[in-house]
């Protein structure tokens, strides 16, 4: 017999609800099992939302264990679509025709079925790493850097990477942002994570009897509920902010990378002390972008508040925290004592010899020094701020691509040219500045151009590399990118990652999906938690991890970003046409105001060349159809 049983919790917040024990909302949960009748109506009223979330979890947890999960999940979706799906109408017939380049921000849900049917399954499966001892501690609302999977079955195996950082956080603060402002794909991604329970359960929850292999838990969830659980997981993360300022205040309202616990961020063994400027300069803007949708769309205003609040200490902190003098950013930092009060200068000295002196994401704390720290507070003139761009240009340089069948190509050098460096083009409004964005362009030419040419069935970015069949301590690959305009030496050109796509996404949407769907279509490359770390271009092995940067980079790509919502902010508050006019001045110096050459090369041309070979076998519990949006 099917029994329902209601989960109520009061509602939203919102400005047409209000927040008294007086209103609920309903969440509808089916369940068919011996047990059910354990479960009844529960009702919480003023306990707090922190509560009511894990009241929930905790029944969550109770209904899944008395039911056998299907031993093949429809995550494997990628088979159902081909690149054709993404093709574009083709303008004129040369075989460099020219097509119409749309980004991500100028996509809407409806132009093109299949599309939206991809981006849906893909927002729905990465969502179920966005779940509780995965990617995210519900108790603590932080995120887990990651976790390794079954090399056979793709379901979790040991260990939980049960460390995090700032970068971490910025992207799931992205999507919220995203979600909120009322991005169907986000929303989806938050969606499939509270829907968690009833499709992916941990391994110790599945040793049922067979004869409950058809019970089935369906929770039926409003957008109203959406909104909830993202407004309260926000409050719970914020607070776990403000407990790890308050008993460390040293950091200066920031975070060093942290081990996560159920109460919190806590120090982890190898940066007691020590501070990254980069990642918090992610953190920031994504902060920053998150507290001008919570004003735009008048809900949460009292989280809005507290953002607020942190990014004005902030603004108070970072000069003291990173700023050496003479125009140099420290990379990291020490902090003498943790304790401290974080406006004492002395207490900070940099580690080793390097500076936030290049041009790639680490630029976005130093724009945030250069347009929101309080420079006088420490005696420094307003025109201090001028010495980073000094202190940066020998880094921006133009190169030239060399392609064998296309020509010169006019691009910005990298470091490995990683795709990883392209993360500031998620974060602030780059491309509103011709020459950044005629440059970028011709950037993700050349990543396309060098696979193409090369014969590379996916895109390089840094990532975990792929190991043999067993191997659960796999080891980081920075150095991987495209040595012809890099900088440094490009140790791996033999590892693809998905989410080596998203910053050609940004320049055109349609190509940038076709090759995040042959990366997707490789061997054991979807599994019950989304799309894995990494493969070899031979497609004889995998990397068996899920993390933030390998998965939802791309997921908040294919969202559009957010520069819009910095974008706003910054014109609200009168610096947006100095961050316009640094880019421009500095940029224009060195690449001038064109011509481009390989400006006239059609992304269309620039499709993957070949499919990643198949010498796996796929993950055992993740079928091929049928996927849950075709």
């Amino acid at each position: 017999m099917l029994k329902h049983h209601l989960f109520t919790c009061p509602s939203p917040l919102s400005p047409n609800h209000n927040n008294n024990n007086n209103n609920e909302w309903q969440l509808p949960l089916q369940h068919e099992s011996p047990s059910s009748s354990l479960l009844t109506s529960i009702r919480v009223y003023g306990t707090g939302i922190l509560v009511r979330m894990m009241i929930m979890i905790m029944v969550l947890a109770v209904m899944t264990s008395h039911n056998v999960m299907a031993q093949n999940y429809p995550c494997r979706f990628a088979s159902d679509y081909s690149t054709r799906d993404f093709a574009k109408e083709e303008r004129g017939s040369s075989s460099t025709k020219q097509v119409h380049h749309m980004m991500f921000k100028e996509y809407k849900l409806g132009d093109n079925q299949k599309i939206d049917s991809f981006l849906m399954n893909v927002s729905y499966w990465e969502g179920k790493f966005a779940v509780h001892g995965v990617g995210l501690n519900m108790f603590s609302a932080l995120t887990y850097d990651g976790h390794q999977i079954d090399y056979d079955t793709s379901r979790l195996h040991e260990p939980l990477h049960a460390f995090s950082a700032p970068s971490k956080e910025s992207l799931h603060l992205n999507m919220m942002a995203l979600a909120l402002n009322g991005h169907a794909i986000a929303r989806n991604f938050f969606l499939s994570s509270m829907q968690h329970s009833s499709l992916v359960t941990p391994s110790d929850r599945t040793k049922s009897s067979a004869s409950s292999t058809s019970s089935k838990l369906r929770m039926e969830i409003s957008q109203q509920d959406i909104d909830t659980f993202i407004l309260s997981t926000l409050k719970t993360k914020l607070k776990s902010y403000e407990l790890f300022d308050n008993r460390y205040p040293g950091f200066g309202s920031l975070l060093p990378w942290f081990k996560v616990e159920d109460e919190g961020a806590e120090l982890l063994w190898d940066w007691p002390n020590r501070i990254p400027s980069l990642d918090n300069g992610q953190l920031i803007w994504a902060l920053i972008g998150l507290e001008q949708v919570l004003r735009e769309k008048n809900i949460g205003i009292d989280l809005a508040n507290t953002i607020e609040a942190k990014i004005k200490k902030i603004s108070k902190t970072v000069i003291p925290l990173f700023y050496e003098g003479n125009g140099l950013v420290r990379c990291v930092t020490t902090i003498k004592d943790i304790y401290e009060n974080p406006l004492n200068v002395s207490n900070y000295e940099t580690e080793g010899f390097c500076y936030l002196d290049d041009p790639y994401e680490g630029e976005l704390m130093d724009l945030f020094m250069d347009m929101m720290a309080d420079w006088k507070m420490f005696g420094y003139p307003n025109n201090e701020r001028e010495k980073i761009w000094i202190a940066k240009r020998p880094k921006l340089r133009a190169v030239k691509y060399r392609s064998k069948n296309f020509g010169d190509i006019l691009v910005e050098e990298g470091y490995w040219y990683s795709a990883h460096e392209k993360w500031k083009y998620l974060v602030l409004p780059y491309l509103d500045i011709p020459v950044n964005r005629q440059v970028f362009l011709n950037g993700e030419r050349a990543r396309l151009i060098n696979s193409v040419e090369n014969g590379i069935p996916g895109l390089y970015a840094s990532v975990t590399q792929p190991v043999k069949r067993g191997d659960y301590n796999p080891n980081y690959a920075s150095a991987c990118g495209i040595q012809q305009i890099a900088s440094q030496y490009v140790e791996h050109t033999d590892i693809i990652t998905p989410y080596g796509s998203f910053p050609v996404m940004l320049a055109d949407r349609n190509i940038g999906l076709m090759w995040y769907l042959n990366m997707l279509q490789g061997t054991k490359m979807q599994g019950v938690h989304g799309s894995t770390e990494s493969t070899n271009i031979t497609g004889t092995a995998i990397c068996p991890v899920v993390t933030w940067d390998s998965k939802i980079t791309t997921l908040v790509s294919i969202c559009g970003g957010i520069s819009t919502f910095t974008s706003r902010y910054m014109k609200e508050r009168g610096i947006y046409e100095r961050f316009y006019n640094v880019i421009e001045i500095e940029w224009t110096r060195v690449f001038g105001n064109g011509p481009f050459p390989g400006s006239d090369i059609s992304f269309d041309v620039l499709r993957p060349p070949l499919p990643i070979p198949q010498n796996m076998i796929n993950f055992t519990q993740c079928a091929r159809t049928p996927s849950k949006y075709v």
